[in-house]
């Protein structure tokens, strides 16, 4: 009745015969900390110092170039818009001008989507080094934030519309917005109900959080993909316009750093150009900086 198992090391007994008092089963029980890494079970297994950081070599390096472009392009775009608004558009008033007060909804839908939603794409490359915990924090406030100003910049433009006595979402623009803020919303309530309010069981549900980031990651990408498409065809109805000169204005003194030559209005066009270029720019660098293919495996959300 006795024979010896060759898979597992340790003497078969049968049915009829028990082990000995002293022989120990928990001893070949798995642990989390056991796990080979194509187990299914490998977010058990704690993470090294080189799972910690970033790939090494070469594509730690063009990792590293991606984001600091992301950041440059992030700031540059915002930056530039501003200055496009308070040098062309006649500035910011909320209460007479009607053409200044639909800028606000320019720069609100500018630093809504480009800067707070693209910093929270990259939220968890730029703090890889923390606590995923401490990384996930960082990007649900800078997605309430722009949450904030991309509902105040849709509150604005559809205020300014209805003081114009005109009819709503007539555009490609506006519809393309309207789908855009849809889908946002959607996305916001999405994450709140699968990643907000499960962690109150965080070990429970920690498989069910891993299966559905990628979802809620790649619906991220394609959001800011409609939001980019969106603002190039708000651009372009904004080049339309006239630009609003001072009559103090210096074309030679007053242009872009003395670098756009040309009158206001090729000037104006020519920023409105780089502002699309550089918006799709983003597009495609957040989809590089956040390939999931580049983490080395590591999701996440992960038990550090």
């Amino acid at each position: 009745m006795e024979m010896y198992d060759q898979s597992y090391g340790r003497r078969n007994y049968g049915q009829s015969s028990a082990p000995p008092y002293n022989c120990h089963y928990e001893q070949y029980a798995p642990s989390p900390t056991n796990f080979s890494k194509n187990s299914n079970h490998r977010e058990m297994e704690p993470l090294d110092d080189k799972e910690r950081g970033c790939c090494q070599g070469f594509v730690a390096f063009l990792l590293g170039l991606a984001l600091f472009s992301s950041q440059l392009v992030i700031f540059g775009i915002v930056a530039l818009t501003v200055y496009w608004v308070f040098k062309f558009r006649g500035g910011l008033d909320l209460e007479k001008d009607l053409l200044q007060q639909f800028n606000t909804h320019i720069i609100a839908m500018i630093v809504g989507f480009v800067f707070f939603c693209g910093q929270a794409i990259l939220a968890y490359r730029v703090f890889d080094c923390c606590k995923r915990s401490y990384a996930r924090v960082i990007h649900s406030i800078l997605q309430v934030l722009g949450t904030i100003c991309i509902t105040a910049g849709f509150y604005v433009t559809y205020t300014n519309t209805h003081n114009k006595a005109q009819n709503h979402f007539r555009s490609l623009h506006t519809w393309l917005a309207l789908a855009t803020c849809s889908l946002f919303c959607l996305q916001f309530v999405f994450a709140i109900l699968f990643f907000v309010i499960p962690l109150c069981c965080r070990r429970r549900t920690f498989a069910f959080r891993q299966k559905m980031m990628p979802v809620h990651a790649s619906f991220g990408l394609i959001l800011f993909t409609m939001f980019s498409g969106t603002a190039i065809t708000g651009f372009i109805q904004a080049e339309k316009e006239p630009p609003i000169v001072p009559p103090s204005y210096n074309q030679t003194a007053e242009n872009l750093l003395s670098l756009i030559p040309g009158s206001p209005e090729e000037q104006s066009d020519l920023i409105v150009k780089i502002l699309g270029c550089a918006i799709l720019a983003l597009g495609v660098l957040l989809s590089a900086v956040t390939n999931t293919s580049i983490r080395g495996g590591r999701g996440v959300f992960s038990r550090t």
